[in-house]
């Protein structure tokens, strides 16, 4: 059986980094016959897709660029499992690894929808101090890895969990992707069959404060619309005036204050994370 982790991060020795390799040296440990490979996107030299569309008509739907993509496709084609380990930037991924992702376009070109999958996980890395979650990065792993011919089936939460040493401090979180990026399903450990929706809470209060935020701005426009409409100059204030009549000035404000070997373009360690933490 041959595995294919891909390190997400722009750091080289950090939290993603550090994880990665004991998931690397689980894999030798338990499964000593599999051919395992790893990608750190901090270093490899893959450039940004260009969107030139090249690839739509090209033979073997090949890319125009020249890097280390070409010998990392043939890592994926190959891989039986597909395994991502990222931080969180922003909710999102880093700009490496979503340059990789964006590569991934070719694939586009000749993936059908339905069939078998090969699996994917994706182990999320971070601080935990960024309150927005990771709901965007779930969504471009899954999306390119579906056009490469992989379901996303796992996705286990590091975030906060792991220190800056790379020492586990506590177990991740394991969750199960929906249909929808936003909503994604937690296997309870005590029982697998119960399933409840996470962030559901948290996604209604944010459309909540958008739906009021909406009528505010709508209040906002028709109280201006009203006022042009019965003449009155809006929120204009009449200038002051001091006791001989003039325009008084107003003060300013005072702003101041292998077989299971690394190396290679394919084969080696990583970091990572922020905007949420550092993975």
């Amino acid at each position: 059986m041959k595995r294919l982790i891909i390190v997400g991060s722009p750091r080289s020795g950090g939290r993603s980094a550090m994880l990665a390799e004991m998931l690397f040296e689980a894999c030798i440990d338990e499964c000593p016959e599999d051919e395992l490979t790893l990608v750190p996107v901090a270093e490899v030299d893959v450039d940004p897709c260009m969107g030139c569309g090249a690839c739509e008509t090209a033979e073997g739907h090949e890319c125009v660029i020249v890097d280390d993509m070409d010998e990392i496709r043939s890592f994926i084609d190959e891989a039986d499992e597909l395994t991502v380990v990222a931080p969180v930037y922003f909710s999102g991924a880093p700009a490496q690894l979503k340059a990789l992702l964006d590569r991934f376009q070719p694939y586009f070109w000749t993936w059908e929808a339905g069939g078998t999958r090969r699996p994917c996980t994706l182990h999320v890395v971070g601080e935990g101090t960024n309150p927005n979650g990771f709901e965007a990065l779930i969504a471009e792993v899954k999306s390119a890895v579906a056009v490469a011919g992989f379901k996303l089936e796992r996705v286990v939460d590091w975030v906060g969990k792991i220190s800056p040493t790379g020492e586990i401090e506590a177990e991740g979180d394991e969750y199960v992707p929906t249909g929808s990026a936003v909503e994604f399903a937690r296997i309870d450990a005590s029982d697998v069959e119960h399933v409840h929706v996470i962030h559901e809470e948290a996604l209604a209060r944010a459309r909540k404060a958008q739906k009021k935020e909406r009528q505010r701005e709508k209040q906002a426009q028709q109280k201006k619309a009203q006022q042009k409409q019965d003449g009155q100059p809006g929120d204009a204030k009449p200038a002051a005036r001091g006791d001989n009549g003039g325009t008084q000035a107003r003060p300013k404000l005072d702003l101041g204050g292998n077989q299971n070997s690394k190396g290679g373009a394919g084969n080696k360690g990583n970091k990572g994370g922020k905007g949420g933490g550092r993975g």
